[in-house]
């Protein structure tokens, strides 16, 4: 059996090959944004910078930001619309899982770290997303720093700036 693999093109200057980065989609900026990721080739090469993706020319370029999270990969990372900024929290760095929380400002193409009082367990490998009527992040589960798998719900709330945990009431599940 012969088995042909044909890949596809390689846009000039893209990112590296990488394991557990994360895109979100900019429609400001109509660009498609990478963030982090890490390469294995007899241990770990982190990644932590940003790069744009244009449909219209079909470039990837790197985006220079300023006081730049540690390099990761399956971070946690969602697009805050009415702010035009990007929310990150945690994932999986040199030193294990992060547990810290940045934003990404598009015009000033600055990353600013946030020090709340309270805060989700140091974790990767959570889904996120942002509620827009409520101007907050939710976060669901992850994994520890010993793989174990959380069940735990938490949002950012921007009015308290910080983290707030929720015990969600569980509901029974209709199989269609």
């Amino acid at each position: 059996m012969i088995i042909l693999m044909i890949s596809p093109s390689v846009v000039s200057g893209s990112p590296s090959k990488r394991i557990g980065p994360r895109m979100v989609y900019d429609p400001v900026d109509e660009q498609i944004i990478l963030y982090g990721g890490a390469h294995w080739e007899g241990g770990y090469t982190f990644y932590g910078e940003l790069w744009s993706y244009k449909y219209e020319t079909n470039t990837w370029s790197i985006i220079d930001t300023n006081n730049n999270p540690p390099p990761r990969f399956n971070t946690m990372i969602t697009y805050i619309p009415n702010r035009h900024k990007l929310f990150l929290f945690g994932g999986w760095s040199t030193n294990d899982r992060a547990g810290d929380t940045w934003i990404y400002d598009f015009e000033t193409r600055t990353w600013t770290e946030l020090h709340p009082s309270n805060k989700p367990s140091r974790r990767s490998d959570s889904s996120i997303a942002y509620d827009l009527e409520n101007d907050v992040v939710v976060l669901y589960s992850g994994y520890l720093q010993n793989d174990t798998h959380l069940q735990d719900t938490w949002i950012y709330s921007f009015e308290e700036e910080n983290w707030i945990k929720k015990n969600p009431v569980l509901s029974t599940w209709t199989v269609w």
